[in-house]
């Protein structure tokens, strides 16, 4: 069983190393997801908020966490692929790279062909496009999330019109990890 373990370990290493940005696209979406999970799963087992409350409430972090997720993952492709096609088309290029290479025919033949570039190329070319996922990661979580939440949680509540009460956010966030540490521990 533990060589089973440490064969994964070893080649999901191995993929990381390969391929930067796809790790940290699968890390932060991961992140997210175990994020809105450990808050839907708060809000549930919170006796602070009542029942039929506590339902949308839970049903609306659910929701959001995929929406997150997605939109992380989404994002952050987008931006990988935008990275790579700066380069690509030699809007963004290394300083060592000659003057009279820097047009979008010498980098395609660059990295398509074995010159004395082509290695560099090609990292720099992956490292513009990990850069380019973090940054897709970035504003998918400070600006398309935050949005597009409000949106869903606007759907949502024009589907419950029966009770238009909220339940602010401060009390929420305030209160939801309360019972976890009031909670007597059990033998």
């Amino acid at each position: 069983m533990i060589s089973k373990i440490q064969n994964y370990i070893a080649k999901a290493a191995e993929y990381n190393m390969r391929k930067p940005d796809d790790f940290i696209k699968y890390t932060g979406a991961a992140v997210n997801a175990f994020y809105y999970t450990c808050q839907a799963t708060a809000f549930a087992k919170s006796k602070n908020i009542p029942e039929e409350k506590k339902k949308f409430v839970v049903s609306q972090e659910i929701g959001e966490g995929v929406l997150s997720t997605g939109i992380t993952l989404y994002l952050a492709s987008k931006f990988k692929d935008f990275g790579k096609s700066l380069v690509d088309k030699a809007k963004i290029l290394p300083q060592y790279l000659p003057k009279d290479l820097r047009n979008p025919e010498s980098v395609k033949n660059i990295l398509n062909n074995t010159t004395e570039y082509t290695a560099k190329l090609t990292e720099f070319r992956g490292l513009i496009g990990t850069a380019s996922t973090v940054v897709g990661i970035v504003l998918a979580y400070t600006v398309a999330t935050p949005i597009l939440r409000n949106i869903f949680a606007n759907f949502i509540n024009k589907g419950n019109k029966k009770d238009n009460t909220q339940i602010p956010t401060e009390m929420i966030n305030q209160n939801i990890f309360k019972d976890f540490l009031t909670a007597p521990k059990k033998a």
